[in-house]
Formats: structure tokens, sequence, C-alpha cells
């Protein structure tokens, strides 16, 4: 122990910190850059990105968190080589990571999924159809939360059809209900609020639906009616879509589809792009139709953010989306260092005639040859003055008769 600890003094560290140029501090620059967009950039979004939450009495009030378009990656439409899985890959960790900060930012009674939920699910096999279901659970990690927070799923276009060519089928409809375990069409009754799913998407006709409406979160006087929907039913107006605003009369409808956020009065579009906190909307009068477009949260279709909504039952609601950090840059910054890397390898490769492991490991041989014949000085130093203290016994105590 006392011969590492001499040789870890007698190491010449001037040398050390001269070998350690500009590569190095480019390496762990590159190092730090990697930690902070992929940990600190998520960790941080509540604190320097996403607007205070309003105080609320839970007793009175409903927090909602809206999932649109999340269109999970399938193997179509992506390339079949590594880069296809790379890209799988990378998108559902962006998923997973912003859904679980936002979930613990909002702290929701429930989540709303708009639709779209898998990218192929309308046009895949039997098969491949589980596989993307058993993604979607674990990324959104719909298992552990289910007990604690009610969940509730509306089919778009990409899970069940009712786009151009893609059609829906009974069999299409059939599985997505028993996958996500809910009806398309249905009323559901959580607290104060009525929810209500419409499908304006032709042929979608629940195959599981209820005959009465389903009650859940205790007995409330029930005050207030949210329409939900995958297509937005007011900016772009269906005589179905009419129909169904007409017998329902919503107090608001939240929908997905279109990846932009933004809301809709009685026809007039406000475009909620550069919104930072929560805006403070009454939704009682349900004469007024109003409508929220969701953007959506994968980072692959534009700009991407949760949306969150506070619900008071006397028609008060507090609205705002959860921004998330644009991940196509931070994925064009890593492709811009990878050749500034390899270039100053080569360039040190030119200018030192050798390879950059051979040059580390002679900078280390160096250091250690220099601590060996340190400590081999110091120890044959030790040694003489053993040697003439045993030759000399007398010089000790001559020298202490002097004194």
């Amino acid at each position: 122990m006392v011969k590492k600890l001499t040789k870890i003094k007698n190491i010449d560290f001037k040398r050390l910190f001269k070998r350690l140029h500009l590569n190095r501090a480019l390496c762990g620059l590159i190092f730090l850059t990697f930690v902070h967009t992929e940990f600190f950039s998520y960790r941080l979004l509540p604190y320097f990105s996403w607007p205070h939450i309003p105080k609320s009495d839970p007793a009175n009030t409903l927090r909602i968190m809206l999932v649109a378009d999340p269109q999970l990656s399938g193997y179509w439409n992506q390339p079949s080589s590594i880069f296809g899985s790379m890209s799988r890959h990378d998108s559902d960790s962006y998923l997973a990571r912003t859904y679980s900060q936002a979930l613990h930012y909002i702290k929701p009674d429930i989540i709303i999924f708009l639709g779209d939920l898998i990218d192929e699910g309308s046009v895949a096999g039997e098969q491949e159809f589980k596989d993307y279901v058993r993604r979607f659970y674990r990324i959104f990690n719909i298992k552990k939360n289910h007990d604690q927070i009610h969940h509730m799923f509306i089919p778009g276009d990409n899970d069940i059809g009712g786009e151009g060519w893609d059609r829906v089928t009974p069999e299409k409809v059939e599985r997505f209900e028993w996958a996500f375990h809910a009806p398309i069409e249905d009323e559901e009754i959580f607290k104060f609020i009525t929810f209500d799913r419409a499908n304006i998407m032709p042929g979608a006709k629940s195959q599981l639906k209820h005959a009465d409406s389903q009650h859940r979160g205790g007995s409330y006087k029930q005050t207030l009616k949210i329409l939900l929907s995958h297509m937005p039913l007011t900016d772009v107006h269906t005589p179905q879509g009419d129909q169904i605003i007409q017998n329902f009369k919503p107090n608001i409808i939240f929908s997905g589809h279109e990846h932009k956020s933004v809301f809709v009065r009685n026809g007039a579009q406000q475009v909620f792009a550069n919104q930072k906190g929560f805006v403070n909307l009454n939704i009682m009068d349900s004469s007024i139709v109003k409508e929220i477009i969701v953007p959506s949260c994968n980072y692959r279709l534009g700009n991407t953010g949760y949306g969150a909504a506070i619900v008071n039952q006397n028609g008060d609601m507090f609205y705002s989306v959860l921004w998330l950090p644009p991940r196509y840059k931070v994925l064009c910054l890593y492709l811009l260092l990878i050749p500034v890397v390899i270039g100053l390898i080569a360039i040190d490769k030119v200018f030192k005639q050798q390879s950059l492991i051979s040059w580390c490991l002679e900078g280390a041989k160096e250091i250690t040859e220099k601590a060996a014949k340190s400590s081999k000085k110091s120890k044959s130093k030790s040694s003489e003055s053993k040697f003439s203290d045993y030759i000399f016994p007398d010089r000790k105590s001559a020298k202490k008769s002097k004194d």
C-alpha cells in the first residue's frame, strides 16, 4: 500500500495534463453534451420549461392529461436495417422519458389517449399488432398506473383505419377494443364530468358498447360534458360530427390528428404554439362550441407536447401544453460531432505518425516508468542511510552530545 502511494505522489502531473490536449477535452465535452441531452434535459423540464400548475381543491377539480398521436413506429415504414431498430428505440425512449416526467408533474386523475396510438396498427397482422400493444403498455407504463389513474383510449385512423384507402372493419375495431379493454363508442362518468367518445370514421361502430354509462371516481352531480374525438369536429365540419355535437351538447371537445396546438371557438381558431402558461377558460356555456386540438407527443411529427387540463366543477378550466425538447436538433448535433471527432483523430495521426491508442499507451508508459525510477531513487537513499547508521552507530549519540 505504501509503495502504491509513493508511486502516485511521484507522478509528473504536468506531463499528464500536457497529454490531455484538444482531443481529450473534446471527448469530455462530447460526454457532457451526451449526459445533458439524454438525461438532464428531461429532468430539468418541469423546472425551466413547464408552467406552474395552478392550485386547486382535489374534491372539486379533475386533473386531465391528454396524450395525442404517439404513433409508435412500426416495421413497414422504417428501414429494415439496424437504422430502423435504432430509430424505433430512440422514439420509444423519448416517449417513455417525456411521458414519465409529464405524469409526475401533472399528477392526473385521468389520462386520455386521443388516437393514433400505433403508427401501423391498422395495417399490421395479428402478431405484429400484439407486439405493438406490448410496446405501448411498456412505454406508457399502463399496468403499473392502472389502479391509481383511470385511462381512456380513443382509436385513430392509424389504429383501426378510416382515412384514404385504409377502411375500418369490424375485425380491426374488435381487436382494438380487446387490446385496450375499452369500447370505442361509449359514455363514461368520472366525478362530475360525463365523457363521450365520438368516432366520425366510416364504419367505426363499437363491438362492446355498454347499455348504461360507466360511473367512476365516486358519486357526484354531473355538471359538465366533454366530447373526445381523434379527428377534429369543428376544424373540418362533417354532417356526422355536427350531429354528434348537436346531440351531446358538450362543454368542450378534445381532439388530436392535426399535430398542432389550436383552440377553436365557434369556428374561430387561436394557435397555442407560443403559449407558455395556463390559459383560464370558462366552459360552462355549452351553447358556444369550443374545441382544443392537442399536439402530438412524437418528435417525428413536428412540435411535441402533452396537454394538461384542470377542470373545476363550476366550469372554470385551466389548460396548457407541456412542450417537449426538440429531438431532431439533438440528433443533428450528434451527426455533426461524429465527423469532427474523426477529423481530429486523423489530424493527430498524421502529425504524430501513430494511432491515438498507441499515443495514449505511450504516455501512460512514460508516466509509469518515471514513477518507477523515482521510487527506486527514494529506496536507494533510504537503504544508504540505514547502512551508514549500521556501520557508524555512534553518529546519532555523538550528535546528541554535541548539541
